[in-house]
Formats: structure tokens, C-alpha cells, sequence
């Protein structure tokens, strides 16, 4: 601590953001001051982003990006976003550990149970003809693998005290999102999970491979949702975002669906959570039965409800389903357009409005 009269001014706190990028913690320390700045810089010096503030100084800092880490002189450890500044959590610390600093560490791995109940894939539908059982057992172990390596995740922020260390983790993307959906905040979710795909590192393969993941079941997850709401032109939008195998779309519209196609290379695989869902959803006539009578049931008796208006309304939402599943296969050609002519069976969505069926690209 440096001493200015009545204030005590704390030593610069600098922490490296990223190359070319850094973070400078300035302040007063007084009776009745604790201002705490934290002002982001450039190689050259000059400001960049927006401003931290901390409700103690910090003794130490820890990023892992875009989070930040302080551990504050109140026994308190705060976490911030980098891209907006904002304050995401405010973690105690019991006293008697004594916390004396924080340090960026590697060779931690700890096991998520919340990843793993998300992450975990089968093959869908469930009922599919009898295979090779040397071949199904290579896929289950294949995907046990992987759902394995995704769920163990490394804790590279440690904090340690007078006698013992302990580890932070950064709460996965998919467990944060996954609970806006389950409270139907659909902005705030999917404004984070945008905000993760946009800023995703290439630098750690694995990081890559598990982000992605977590990408598809949140993009999954919220377009089925929306799908419920009938609002198909966004919730095609997201299932594609999300890289939903376009035979599970096709599947809900039962007069499209041809059964062979899911037996074919290759498999299908979905989230277990992904697969629930579906099963609530069910096929798009019952998305729009369900629609009409929450919305009109209520408020007229049956006959009203065989009425012409009733029924064209009816009409116009399966329509316009049909309509937005002809644009998304128009997009899920584009993107495996590589795969055309070589037998995968993805390929087998290509809509044609005039004929209204699907065909061979």
C-alpha cells in the first residue's frame, strides 16, 4: 500500500486479457472511499471496452476469457464479464481459509454431472432395426467416450490460502443457457449463447469440440421450443444453427416422412434432452391443434370451433410450417452439398413446393 494523506492508494493490479490486450486496477482506499477501477488497454496504452468496478481492491486477478476472476481484500471472490462488463457472480469466502492470492493453474480436471446429462447422445429412434452388435457396440462406447471427455472439465483457476488451495470452476455454457430456456428467458439465452459462438477460441481442439456441442443442444433445445410456439421460421432458423439432422425435422411432418431414411448412414444421434423434448412436441399437426385450442378453445363452444375462421386459421399455421421447412432444406442443402451423390442419406431432404414432397438432391 502507498500512503497520500488521508487515503491509502493500493498498488497497481495489471493482468494480461489477451495479446495486445490488458487490464490496469487503480483506486483509493479511505474510510469513506472505496472507488476500484478497472480500465482495459491496448499495447499502446490507450483505453479499450468498457470500465470494471469492484465493490473492494483486489489482491489478485485471473482470467480465463471472457471471464474474469478478483479475488478482493473482503474475502470475496467476484466474477465479470470481459465483453460487457457486467458482474455474473459474487462468491464468499469462509475467512478461516485465509485467501492469499489466485494463480492461473493447469492439470486440474474435475467431473460435470450437469455436462454429462446434457452432452449424452443415442441413437434415434430407439426402435430401429436390429444391427451388427459388434457395430452398436462400437458406437456406444464411441459416444460414452465422448461424453466423458467433454464432462471433465479443467479447473485452471486456483485460489490459495494459508494452508490449502482450492479450485474455481467456470460454470458451463450449456448449464447456465439450458436454465434461461427452462424459464422461457429466450433473449437473454440465446443473446449468450451468440455471444460464446462469436468469440470461440480454435486454439484447443477439445475446447472446440465440446463448445460445439454445447452450442447444438442450446440451439436445439430453444428451436423445439419455439417450434411449440409455432413461431416455424424461427425455430427452423435455430435448428439449423444448431445442426439437427434434418430427417428428425421431416420426421414431424407425417405426410413427408418416409421411416427408411433414419436407417440409413448416417445414424441419427440426439441429446437425451433433445430427445425428450421431441417427444413432448410431437408431430406439427398436434404443435397447431395444441396452438388452437390454448388460443380460441377457452372462448368458444364447439361449433364455433368448427367454424370456417377457426379452420382457416388451421390452415394458414400448417402452411406456413410447410413454408419455413421448405426454406430451412433449402439451407441444410447448402451446407452438406459436398455430401450430395455419395449415398448419405442427409442428402435426401431436398423439398419440391410443386410436387409438395421430398426427393434426392
Amino acid at each position: 500500500m502507498l500512503s497520500s494523506g488521508p487515503h491509502t492508494v493500493p498498488r497497481p493490479v495489471l493482468t494480461v486479457i489477451k495479446q495486445d490486450e490488458f487490464l490496469v486496477v487503480s483506486g483509493n482506499v479511505s474510510a469513506n472511499n472505496h472507488t476500484t477501477i478497472g480500465i482495459f488497454a491496448d499495447s499502446q496504452g490507450s483505453p479499450i471496452r468498457g470500465t470494471l468496478q469492484w465493490s473492494s481492491y483486489p489482491k489478485s486477478l485471473c482470467v480465463e476469457f471472457p471471464y474474469i476472476a478478483a479475488l478482493l481484500r473482503n474475502n470475496t471472490i467476484e466474477i465479470h464479464n470481459i465483453l460487457d462488463q457486467k458482474l455474473l457472480q459474487t462468491i464468499p469466502l469462509n475467512p478461516s481459509f485465509e485467501p492469499r492470492g489466485m494463480s492461473f493453474g493447469h492439470g486440474i480436471r474435475v467431473w460435470m454431472e450437469g455436462m454429462a446429462q446434457r452432452l449424452s447422445r443415442r441413437q434415434w429412434p430407439s426402435k430401429k432395426k436390429q444391427r451388427d452388435e459388434q457395430e452398436e457396440e462400437e458406437l456406444q462406447f464411441q459416444l460414452r467416450r465422448q461424453v466423458a471427455r467433454f464432462s471433465t472439465l479443467p479447473a485452471r483457476i486456483l485460489v490459495y490460502g494459508r494452508d490449502s488451495v482450492m479450485a474455481q470452476i467456470v460454470t458451463p455454457l450449456v448449464v447456465q443457457v439450458d436454465a434461461l430456456l427452462d424459464t422461457k428467458n429466450f433473449e437473454e439465452a440465446l443473446d449468450m449463447a451468440d455471444q460464446a459462438r462469436n468469440t470461440l477460441s480454435t486454439d484447443n481442439h477439445t475446447h472446440v469440440e465440446r463448445m460445439q456441442s454445447e452450442l447444438d443442444y442450446i440451439y436445439q433445445k430453444a428451436g423445439l421450443l419455439y417450434l411449440q410456439e409455432t413461431l416455424f421460421e424461427d425455430a427452423f432458423a435455430l435448428l439449423s444453427k444448431g445442426n439437427l439432422d434434418p430427417r428428425v425435422l421431416i420426421y414431424l411432418f407425417g405426410d413427408l416422412s418416409q421411416s427408411s431414411w433414419v436407417e440409413e448412414v448416417p445414424n441419427v444421434l440426439l441429446f437425451d434432452g433433445i430427445r425428450s423434448l421431441l417427444e413432448t412436441v410431437g408431430k406439427i399437426e398436434d404443435v397447431v391443434a395444441r396452438t388452437m385450442e390454448k388460443n380460441y378453445s377457452p372462448h368458444l363452444d364447439e361449433d364455433d370451433q368448427r367454424s370456417s375462421p377457426i379452420m382457416e386459421m388451421r390452415r394458414v399455421l400448417l402452411k406456413n410450417a410447410r413454408e419455413a421447412l421448405e426454406r430451412y432444406l433449402q439451407v441444410e442443402r447448402g451446407k452438406h452439398r459436398t455430401l450430395i451423390g455419395k449415398g448419405n442419406a442427409i442428402c435426401k431432404v431436398s423439398f419440391d413446393p410443386k410436387k409438395k414432397s421430398l426427393n434426392d438432391f
